[in-house]
């Protein structure tokens, strides 16, 4: 997604900050503004760093336990691990020891104190342009505590320092090449926001496949939130077919996804400001947006 003024410009995200800061915030929400940096000299990892990080995340996710030795790896990678209770979830929680625009990364662990299986959902959440794409990371959040979600990573810092859908060297990136190894199906939806006045676009959300080209699951996704959304007042378009532009060709994150697991499907979902608005204060809408990927028709 393109910088634009609605959702990048720093005075707006400082004018929405109260607003922003003051929602009721959970256990996982306050690890994620803690997570926070706006400004940082991002380092790039190493390779053998980003390769230690692919097979822990892999670990991680396939077996939703943690090792001794791999808690102190997670730690030479500048990372701790903690659980943390949301409702009727146990969440493992990633986050870095000192901010440096790594990544937060979150993984269901229990439901109602029973382990979380891999069969119950390999569908993860991203939200990689914190705040920049204002309100992506919260409707991420609560898409993931609300819905059949396995897994949610965010961005600690603003794409500024580092812009974490396009950056190849990132731990973001070994999350995602991750999620392609464990899981047979995978599925990504990975949140963006634009401006339709910047942008000259009459819609509310457009979904792209990426890098490849979109298959009948695109077809049926795009029509099924069509179905469910237009009646809400939004409107619905799909790339390549309704519109050429906010496709994220240039997704680093949706390549290594598809060139790790040929089974994969990236969903690069991108909001208006009317759509997120709707998304971050309606659980309603949230539960018909989940349905339209978790159960498509």
């Amino acid at each position: 997604m393109q910088q634009n003024n609605e959702n990048c410009d720093t005075s707006i995200i400082k004018k929405n900050e109260s607003k922003y800061g003051k929602l009721s915030r959970s256990g996982l929400e306050n690890i994620w503004w803690d997570d926070y940096v706006l400004s940082v000299n991002y380092k790039k990892p190493t390779e053998f760093e980003l390769e230690l990080a692919t097979l822990l995340f892999t670990r991680l996710i396939s077996s939703r336990e943690l090792s001794i030795n791999d808690n102190l790896e997670w730690s030479s990678l500048g990372f701790s691990f903690k659980e943390v209770q949301e409702g009727r979830y146990t969440l493992g929680v990633l986050s870095e020891l000192i901010p440096k625009g790594h990544g937060c990364y979150v993984i269901k662990l229990k439901k109602d104190g029973q382990e979380v299986s891999n069969r119950d959902s390999e569908t993860v959440l991203q939200a990689p342009h914190r705040p920049s794409d204002l309100f992506t990371d919260v409707i991420a959040r609560k898409l993931f505590l609300e819905g059949d979600f396995a897994a949610v990573a965010v961005s600690t810092t603003h794409r500024n320092s580092v812009d974490l859908s396009k950056e190849t060297d990132s731990f973001f990136n070994s999350f995602t090449e991750a999620v392609a190894t464990a899981y047979q199906y995978p599925k990504i939806i990975q949140l963006h926001a634009f401006d339709t006045v910047k942008h000259n676009l009459d819609c509310d959300l457009i979904l792209s496949a990426t890098a490849k080209s979109g298959g009948v699951i695109y077809d049926n996704i795009a029509r099924s939130l069509t179905d469910e959304f237009v009646i809400e007042g939004f409107k619905i378009f799909q790339f390549p077919k309704d519109v050429s532009v906010l496709g994220g060709l240039k997704n680093v994150n949706a390549k290594v996804f598809y060139s790790t697991n040929s089974e994969a499907d990236f969903f690069h979902v991108e909001t208006s400001m009317k759509m997120r608005e709707g998304l971050r204060n309606s659980k309603y809408l949230r539960k018909k947006f989940t349905g339209c990927f978790i159960n498509p028709p």
